[in-house]
């Protein structure tokens, strides 16, 4: 889920600045009309996953940011430049077809036991759509116009699927109206700049699921989260001996998804030992400092790092196997980890808990037990590499790390709380915020196109 997840919210802001360039390109005409969403109801009943992006309310606020407020001059000059190599190509960006203040409605849906993606448009030319996106597909995609809606819709990687299946599909969605019930009533509000809507089977029990209703806004210098969580079968929340007071960048979690236990799992697959299952976990991240090892370079995280396991372990006995120590060649030194000049302190709070990080005494709050996840902090830890010559110098030249950086330095704080409601439900509210002088759209912007992620 955390990688679908990842691939709409890329795909959205993908779809955030074709509505930003359409719209500075269509202003005199479109301000004078008035568009209609054919698109909701055309979403796929059984859709895993239907994300609705407002282009009305994040055009009209991105081109006031831009020319009004903030007056950004690189914002402006890096979205002009995207324009034009936009709309210097084969494909003519100036007629879309596609109604520019409407909204966008990206989708997950099953077929045939696969998951495919999609993107539903609103359309006011439905040859005109067709004829430019044909001329961008690959042999994974296929559009579809209809009923003033056009769709896009994408095979996943290394899919069984033919295209024909695809071209099926995309006309199967668009001949019949179906019940909008993705979006809940009392979540969705005309000035959102983006409502999401989750609801999967869980993979251990294909009978049972998860829903999560979120949405998102601009309020002030602050880009706010709002939301709830149903059914949480597969989250269940744990007990955690030691909570971390916050400083850095603080994630506190007392839940632990198995999706989240197998990532760490590959990550950590190719170090001689068997690694205990985890529960919860209370972590500080200040950065990453990076020295010449045997095996190379090897970063280690300034962290300070509570985890709290589902049976008792000793942190002692692993740090203590002789195999782990010749892979990751450090030294012991009573409750001490020496990797090169740079020391590391463990040490275990419980039977079935234990601590590792750069500070001997770390300091502990008291824990709210309601609040079963939360990150508060600063980014700038995430940006924060020190020494490593070569390797600080590389990251430094990739656009992506460059544009992260700027956008650290622009914010102010984030600020994610889940919420305990109910044994089966949760609330959720979080907040990005930016410092005086900075606008969210505009350092948003900014992050997209001083990385490439938009070209």
């Amino acid at each position: 889920m955390v990688r679908t997840l990842q691939s709409i919210l890329r795909i959205s802001l993908f779809g955030s600045l074709l509505l930003t360039v359409w719209f500075a390109i269509y202003l005199c005409g479109i301000l004078l009309s008035k568009t209609e969403n054919f698109n909701t109801n055309y979403i796929p009943e059984n859709a895993n996953i239907a994300f609705r992006i407002n282009g009305e309310e994040i055009s009209e606020t991105t081109l006031f940011t831009l020319l009004l407020e903030a007056k950004d001059d690189e914002v402006i000059r890096l979205l002009t430049s995207t324009i034009k190599k936009r709309t210097s190509g084969e494909v003519d960006f100036k007629n879309p077809g596609i109604q520019i203040l409407s909204d966008i409605i990206i989708f997950e849906a099953p077929l045939k036991g696969e998951n495919v993606s999609g993107i539903l448009f609103n359309l006011f030319n439905e040859k005109a759509f067709l004829k430019n996106f044909n001329k961008t597909l690959n042999p994974r995609q296929v559009c579809f116009a209809k009923n003033k809606v056009g769709i896009l819709l994408s095979l996943p990687k290394n899919s069984q699927l033919k295209k024909s299946d695809l071209e099926s599909y995309a006309e199967e969605l668009l001949v019949k109206k179906t019940i909008s019930h993705q979006f809940k009533t009392d979540q969705i509000a005309a000035s959102n700049f983006a409502d999401l809507h989750i609801h999967k089977a869980l993979k251990r029990d294909k009978s049972k699921y998860h829903e999560i209703d979120l949405s998102f806004n601009q309020k002030g210098n602050s880009f706010v989260l709002n939301g709830q969580l149903a059914h949480l079968e597969d989250y269940e929340d744990h007990f955690l001996s030691h909570e971390l007071s916050p400083r850095g960048l603080h994630f506190t979690s007392r839940i632990f998804a198995q999706e989240w236990a197998d990532s760490l799992k590959r990550m950590l697959s190719f170090l001689p030992v068997d690694l205990p299952e985890i529960t919860a976990f209370s972590l500080n991240y200040e950065g990453a400092k990076v020295v010449n090892h045997s095996s190379g370079f090897f970063a280690i995280p300034q962290i300070e790092l509570v985890i709290q396991c589902k049976d008792e372990f000793s942190i002692n006995e692993l740090f203590a196997t002789g195999s782990l120590q010749s892979e990751l060649d450090y030294t012991l030194n009573k409750n001490e980890l020496w990797i090169q000049d740079e020391r590391l302190y463990f040490k275990q709070l419980s039977p079935k808990s234990f601590y590792i990080g750069i500070h001997q005494e770390p300091q502990y709050t008291a824990s709210n037990a309601s609040i079963i996840f939360k990150v508060k902090g600063n980014l700038q830890p995430l940006v924060n590499i020190k020494g490593g010559g070569l390797m600080t110098a590389f990251l430094e030249m990739l656009p992506v790390f460059k544009a992260s950086r700027t956008l650290t330095e622009s914010s102010k704080e984030i600020d994610i709380q889940i919420t305990k409601l109910t044994d089966k439900k949760c609330s959720i509210k979080g907040e990005l915020a930016f410092k005086e002088g900075h606008y969210p759209i505009a350092e948003v912007l900014r992050f997209l196109l001083i990385g490439q992620l938009i070209e």
